[in-house]
């Protein structure tokens, strides 16, 4: 009986059927941890003091990272703390409250040892839009006001520092007027100056970053997500600033493989930040809400400036966010805050992916 039950032809279709599905969960596991060959490892630390926020700014001087400002969903709270970062204590420490009015959406920026931060919405008064601005001193810890931004007040913009000065540029004013205009700020002399417009498409809700004084300006939206990318070279042009135009994040090369993907790179309320060694650095973009889905998303890619290509990293591994921000500090990047979230993870871009906090390995596809 045992002999007939093994080759009776309705348990041999059984049989197959079993090993069918089995094959078929065996590809199933391999596709779906495939990001687990992606290069790049996210730390998370639970432990953050500041409260929950999105759409904060946020800046790094010296190895220390600095941030505030930004909205709670949850209590309807706009935010004007400022906080430091310690990476070697991980360590928070609370210093004088920016003086502006409360809001978010507002944009900072480097200079000098000098950190600059300005613009933003406040929903609470008339006009919400804001153009104010301040300097804080980290010497001194001290604010102080400088001159309003010269362009319409707006939220949602891009600041960046090239040869010692700072650019504010993009963004939305009001009546869900998208910008392109772009203002110069000189802390030798104090003054703001009318720069050339962005070379691209209107926008808000961008990334900027700078690898060896040349910033990049990517991602955003207009009345859909906008796929076209920039950069203004500092070194070429110290005196006038050029847009030149890069490869769009989009697959426009249909007859090459290397792009295919490149339509996850489109998003909006994304954060960006730069690692690599003096001469090799690259810029990394995550979090957002996704041009493809229209979901807040995960992936994360590097741009390498020496080919104009980009290159898939394993995705953020936190919750999934939009609104959230970065900064790199000794080499790690560091995403914090977006969404309502607390929480802080680093990434380093060399190492691979590790378990995560609860010993799983996390895939993110």
């Amino acid at each position: 009986m045992l002999i007939k039950r093994l080759f009776n032809p309705h348990n041999y279709i059984h049989l197959l059927k079993y090993m069918c599905v089995g094959v078929l969960l065996l590809n199933l596991v391999a596709c779906g941890s495939s990001s687990n060959d992606l290069i790049g490892n996210w730390v998370s630390d639970y432990d953050v003091e500041p409260g929950g926020r999105t759409n904060a700014v946020s800046v790094s001087v010296d190895n220390m990272g600095y941030f505030g400002t930004g909205y709670n969903f949850s209590d309807k709270t706009r935010y004007n703390d400022w906080w430091k970062y310690d990476p070697d204590t991980n360590a928070y420490t609370q210093l004088a409250d920016f003086p502006g009015v409360a809001r978010s959406g507002a944009v900072a920026f480097e200079c000098g040892g000098d950190i600059y931060v300005g613009s933003g919405y406040n929903g609470d008064v008339t006009p919400n839009r804001l153009n104010d601005f301040y300097k804080y001193s980290i010497a001194d810890s001290l604010w102080s006001e400088i001159d309003d931004f010269p362009g319409e007040a707006r939220d949602g913009a891009v600041a960046f520092t090239v040869n010692n000065k700072g650019y504010v540029g993009t963004g939305m004013a009001a009546n869900t007027v998208y910008l392109k205009d772009f203002y110069c700020y000189d802390p030798s002399t104090s003054k703001w100056t009318t720069s050339t417009s962005f070379g691209g498409t209107q926008r808000t809700e961008s990334v900027s970053f700078v690898i060896d004084n040349v910033a990049y300006v990517v991602t955003g939206k207009k009345s859909a997500t906008v796929y076209d990318f920039w950069k203004y070279d500092g070194k070429k042009y110290p005196d006038i600033v050029k847009w030149e135009k890069l490869s769009d994040i989009y697959d426009t090369n249909p007859d090459k493989s290397y792009d295919d993907d490149y339509d996850d790179i489109i998003r909006y309320g994304g954060v960006a930040f730069v690692s690599g060694d003096k001469g090799y650095k690259k810029g990394y973009v995550t979090t957002g809400v996704s041009g493809v889905s229209g979901g807040t998303g995960n992936v994360t890619w590097e741009y390498n400036p020496s080919d104009d290509t980009w290159d898939e990293k394993t995705g953020f591994e936190g919750s999934s966010r939009g609104g959230a921000v970065s900064f790199s500090l000794n080499d790690i990047g560091y995403v914090l805050t977006g969404s309502g979230t607390s929480d802080i993870w680093s990434f380093d871009p060399h190492a691979e992916q590790a378990n995560d906090d609860n010993g799983s390995t996390v895939f993110n596809h």
